[in-house]
């Protein structure tokens, strides 16, 4: 149907599939079409191809005008945009909306997000100078089954440890050795 081409919900889903096949020239563009290019869903997916493309500052505002819109989305889908947003905000170093976000991602994930929720809690623990926290949010998140998320965890807590002299020269190369084998998995 040619009047459907340049409908709202079809350049959504086209926008959407663009993003979701890593196609972010093409998704930005059609995201920028004028007949969506100020609804929520525009800027929501816009947050996530900043976020996935390491412009924490631009995904966070995409995402703060469009965490409406996201609430409306299926869980599953929710989850994985959720850690994006959290961890823009994170970068961004808003604590708050961090919390707010994080809060919600743990709701949706349950326990099969554990290990990556307490590595974020960690990292905002951290954020709040809050070495013991920190420290064991990141023993909990070290423990997961998830690999990049014990070495995440684990260079985390070796590095905090390290700033704070609780570890010395030798542990800290003989871990640090270990998390970069753990990368190589």
């Amino acid at each position: 149907d040619p009047t459907a081409v340049g409908s709202k919900p079809l350049l959504l889903l086209r926008a959407i599939a663009a993003v979701e096949t890593n196609q972010y020239k093409e998704a930005t563009r059609l995201l920028n079409e004028p007949a969506i290019a100020l609804e929520t869903e525009a800027a929501l997916w816009r947050g996530v191809i900043e976020a996935r493309l390491g412009r924490w500052t631009p995904a966070l505002v995409g995402f703060r005008q469009s965490v409406d819109a996201l609430d409306r989305y299926p869980d599953d889908l929710q989850t994985r945009i959720r850690e994006l947003v959290v961890r823009a905000a994170i970068e961004a170093r808003d604590v708050n909306f961090a919390v707010q976000q994080l809060d919600i991602y743990e709701r949706l994930a349950g326990s099969a997000g554990a290990g990556l929720s307490a590595l974020l809690r960690g990292i905002i623990a951290e954020m709040q100078e809050k070495p013991d926290d920190a420290t064991q949010a990141y023993q909990i998140a070290a423990r997961s089954p998830v690999r990049p998320v014990e070495a995440e965890a684990r260079l985390r807590q070796a590095l905090l440890k390290i700033r704070e002299g609780k570890l010395d020269r030798n542990a800290a190369y003989t871990e640090l050795e270990t998390v970069k084998m753990m990368w190589r998995r």
